[in-house]
């Protein structure tokens, strides 16, 4: 498998089992190939971004494509208090939106920390990894300076819309 990303951003598919094979679930089965495919991903693409880094790419976005702070903004409907809709029985209905736990059940928090886990995810963290250097190169050829004025003019206006 090689991760749950990976197979959906790789142009190539893969063979079965040339990553993670549940005969052997600890182990992964090629990193070689694996830093292949992400090294691919990452020059098939000409921007990837991290949900754990959205502000950044966002940012990042802006300045390269020459747009306002404005074009950018945006508030989470994950938030919670705050609402969606839904349609039930093809009427549109609207509904509190749920937080997340602040914790994980320890099921599935030991699960996350398996040797199973990582080895089946070891695609991801490697795409991870390369998309957060990617990222900080990014900057660095913007300009640290530059970026970080967009950033934080950004974050100012960000605190409007979240109000």
């Amino acid at each position: 498998r090689g991760g749950f990303q990976v197979p959906y951003l790789a142009l190539t598919t893969p063979k079965k089992d040339s990553f993670w094979n549940e005969t052997h679930p600890n182990q992964v089965m090629d990193p070689a190939s694996i830093h292949e495919v992400v090294g691919n991903i990452i020059q098939d693409y000409d921007f990837v971004v991290l949900t754990k880094r959205l502000d950044e790419s966002l940012v990042i976005l802006q300045l390269l494509l020459g747009m306002e702070t404005k074009d950018i903004l945006y508030n989470s409907s994950k938030e919670g208090g705050m609402f969606h809709m839904k349609h039930k029985k093809g009427k549109p209905r609207c509904f509190k939106t749920i937080k997340h736990p602040e914790k994980l059940w320890d099921e599935v928090e030991d699960h996350l920390k398996s040797a199973q886990w990582y080895s089946q995810s070891y695609g991801d963290y490697v795409l991870v990894e390369a998309v957060n250097q990617s990222i900080d190169l990014t900057i660095e050829a913007i300009g640290r300076e530059r970026f970080e004025l967009a950033l934080d003019k950004y974050k100012e206006m960000k605190k409007l819309v979240d109000k």
